[in-house]
């Protein structure tokens, strides 16, 4: 019995990282949902109606960069159409000076110092981009809170393990020479932070975002539940439900295997059974105890009548009983209830009525799975209500691939719906790489983009401390934290590819032996890696905002 009612928590989830509050929250879609346009026909007499393809604002990136001559980077066009939804489009970009600045097939090229406007147009619609070119020989550098952006001041800042590492000022800020356009690493570090490091950047102007070097405290939130809305089922069966916390930072940052409330001890049928805090069971253990991060108390529940002795039997693995909570699905209620903002170790109380059937349906489109899965993996699907500070609430669940029926509320009380599959190597609650893919659910259907390749640490030397990683060429964004022998952290910036490099000396030893490396890759609706350098979206719980493709792995050296 334990280990199935274990295995139900799976479907909760939560990212430990600080929160960020969140300065935009309009949903997004990527590039290759295959969302179907609007195929009315427009009125060739209304002059005010967008392109044929629905793109009504046009956006070019990275903007406000500065470089030095020689420098070369990405540029990315991307359109929006009238539900909100980004597209990537394969637009030619042009430069008003091409001795300051040139563009290739999407690669810009920096000649001499000097400013100049990259420009893109599509029917009606143009977009331009500010680019300067300076021959300074200096890089300015911020360092701030990943927390809340506030600079820290007298962080220090290197290139090189052969350089002195400079202060920054009280605005976090530092200039250090450089002797040419090419990429850099730039490196901070502090007390109580950890140590970051921004790989292969041309960008003149940086913002490295510093986490606090401590596990962030979490807060809990219990409550009652009435299950006076739940069918009881027949003779054998057993209600059970699971109460779970909304995706505070969106669907990208799903982790299924942080949340599973904490352990306690119940007695089943006279059988001792260790299930976790957020599982309740009818006429045993109407309560639960979860845990989530500081911020709002929103909580989910799904509870129905199962068969005992399917609990109990066959059940090889947690696929195994997620499929049954599929098989039982229809036979589900639904609710969900919230409280006031939760500090870390405070406590908040969210009782719940899980009374509403899962009556509706909707279809989502889940591709095949990526590189990096042995291919009988089997996703969990959740569609859910996107609030207006980018939490989602879950409304429904389905399990598979392909064309996937999704049992659901309907929703109706967010500013958006969207459709989340998520899918683990080796098979929900295995452990190893979580990737997911979202969408927005338009019209009762959602289509869901290409996962990503999962990450990989190709090679590493705990001697040299050379290392070689590898992640999606669509991953905009991927953040590696490592994990040394003697607890210490680093946190390393890089681009989607191929990157090798040699882990920088933060000023103080980082241990030698094994090593413990999670990687995070984002393939964000809009923006680049330097435009994200730039302008301090580093932070994974900012640059999740609009990502609707991500995946996690862990792994040790």
């Amino acid at each position: 019995m334990s280990r199935a009612l274990l295995v139900l928590a799976l479907t909760g989830c939560k990212d430990s990282s600080p929160p960020v509050t969140p300065t935009d929250t309009a949903p997004y879609t990527s590039s290759e949902t295959g969302l179907a346009d609007d195929t009315s026909e427009p009125d060739p007499d209304d002059t005010g109606e967008p392109p044929d393809d629905g793109i009504v604002e046009l956006r070019l990136f990275p903007d406000g960069l500065v470089v030095h001559p020689g420098a070369t980077f990405s540029v990315r066009v991307v359109g929006q159409d009238a539900e909100e939804a980004w597209t990537d489009l394969d637009l030619t970009v042009s430069s008003d000076d091409e001795t300051v600045v040139t563009v290739v097939d999407g690669v810009a090229t920096a000649i001499a110092a000097g400013e100049v406007a990259l420009r893109v147009s599509h029917e009606e619609l143009e977009a331009e981009a500010q680019i300067s070119v300076r021959d300074d020989g200096a890089i300015d550098v911020i360092v701030v809170s990943a927390v809340d952006g506030s600079p820290l001041q007298g962080a220090k800042v290197k290139l090189s393990d052969d350089d002195e590492a400079e202060y920054t000022s009280p605005e976090g800020k530092v200039r250090l020479p450089v002797s040419d356009g090419g990429p850099l690493a730039v490196t901070a570090y502090t007390d109580a932070y950890v140590p970051a490091t921004i790989y292969g950047t041309v960008a003149r102007e940086v913002v490295v975002p510093l986490r606090p070097d401590e596990v962030a405290s979490e807060a809990t939130v219990v409550g009652s539940v009435s299950l006076d809305g739940v069918e009881s089922g027949g003779a054998g069966d057993l209600i059970v439900g699971i109460a779970i916390p909304a995706l505070v930072h969106g669907p990208a940052l799903i982790d299924p295997n942080a949340l599973t409330g904490p352990a306690r001890e119940l007695e089943v049928f006279g059988v001792e059974a260790t299930v976790p805090g957020n599982l309740y069971l009818r006429d045993i253990a109407e309560d639960y105890v979860a845990t989530q991060e500081p911020g709002p108390a929103r909580m989910w529940t799904l509870a129905g009548a199962l068969p005992i002795s399917e609990l109990t039997a066959g059940l090889e693995g947690s696929g195994d009983a997620l499929g049954l909570v599929g098989d039982h699905v229809e036979d589900m209620s639904w609710g969900w209830g919230e409280a006031a903002w939760v500090d870390a170790g405070e406590s908040a109380d969210v009782d719940l009525s899980p009374a509403e059937a899962l009556d509706e349906v909707v279809t989502v489109e889940v591709p095949e799975l990526s590189l990096g899965f042995s291919g009988d993996e089997s996703p969990l699907v959740l569609v859910g209500e996107l609030l207006s500070d980018g939490a989602v609430v879950p409304t429904g669940l389905g399990l598979g691939l392909d064309t996937v029926t999704v049992h659901e509320t309907g929703g109706g009380f967010g500013v958006a719906r969207v459709a989340t599959a998520m899918a683990q190597v080796g098979g929900l609650g295995e452990g190893g790489a979580t990737c997911v893919s979202s969408a927005p659910l338009t019209d009762e259907r959602a289509e869901l983009p290409p996962w990503l390749d999962v990450p990989e640490v190709d090679s590493f030397s705990p001697t040299s401390k050379a290392f070689a990683l590898v992640s999606d060429d669509e991953s905009s964004l991927v953040r590696v934290t490592i994990e040394a022998g003697d607890g210490g952290l680093r946190d390393l910036y890089v681009f989607g590819g191929a990157v090798e490099g040699v882990l920088p000396d933060p000023g103080f030893s980082f241990g030698y032996g094994q090593t413990r490396w999670t990687l995070v890759g984002l393939a964000p609706t809009h923006g680049t890696f330097e435009h994200r350098v730039a302008s301090g979206e580093l932070s994974l719980e900012v640059a999740a905002r609009d990502a609707w493709s991500s995946c996690r792995v862990f792994r040790a050296f």
